[in-house]
């Protein structure tokens, strides 16, 4: 994506922090309290942008489940309470309408298939006792596309249509039935668990339209 944008002459600035999702800014997430101040940064780099940009979103929905939430004025942890699963998702759905209103375009990635298989391991090893011919090679475990697409599908029921949001679904580039793939002639699809590699970045990514977001004529 960066050499494609490059090209264009256009960059990417990332605001991407550990384990912290892109929701509201009294929850966080895992061991990173710090979460609630970095949504607040987010916030505050995305009013500061002076034209339209175009927003690529993902985010570890299985840890949705156990968001924390900081409940007093000054965001302190000394009192954590657990925020409710419908509070989290719709979270997440403002923070992408909130963009999209204003005028910004919004890629969101759904859940991708968290796979069981040691990847690295498997494909060097395939590529020894195969002289380097490696064809196509799946999970064995199904538990990680049926997680995604329980997942996507809570997904759906937070997300609305709109010209300027693109969904990717990462299932359809990397699942055949309920097989996910995690190997093919580019190399190891994944890092670990649903961690992609580059390869299986740009599997899943494949050509985003990099176009200017759309405008209202009205």
């Amino acid at each position: 994506m960066q050499t494609e944008l490059a090209a264009r002459g256009k960059g990417i600035i990332s605001l991407t922090y550990e384990q912290c999702s892109f929701v509201s800014d009294n929850l966080w997430f895992g061991t990173a309290p710090e979460c609630a101040e970095i949504n607040r940064r987010r916030w505050n780099v995305i009013k500061a942008f002076t034209d339209k940009k175009t927003f690529l979103i993902s985010a570890n929905y299985a840890q949705f489940k156990d968001t924390k939430m900081v409940d007093n004025p000054s965001h302190s942890i000394g009192s954590v309470l657990t925020a409710s699963n419908v509070l989290v998702w719709t979270s997440l759905a403002d923070n992408i309408n909130k963009l999209l209103s204003m005028g910004h375009r919004v890629v969101l990635v759904y859940p991708i298939p968290t796979v069981r298989t040691d990847v690295k391991r498997e494909y060097f090893r395939l590529l020894n006792v195969s002289n380097g011919n490696v064809g196509k090679v799946y999970d064995k475990s199904t538990k990680g596309y049926n997680a995604a697409i329980s997942l996507s599908e809570k997904l759906d029921t937070y997300i609305k249509p709109n010209p300027n949001l693109i969904i990717i679904n990462p299932v359809d580039s990397l699942c055949e039935g309920h097989s996910c793939l995690i190997i093919n002639k580019s190399g190891g699809l994944y890092n670990q668990g649903s961690h992609l590699s580059n390869a299986g970045a740009k599997l899943v990514l494949g050509r985003i339209i990099f176009e200017e977001p759309k405008t209202d004529p009205h």
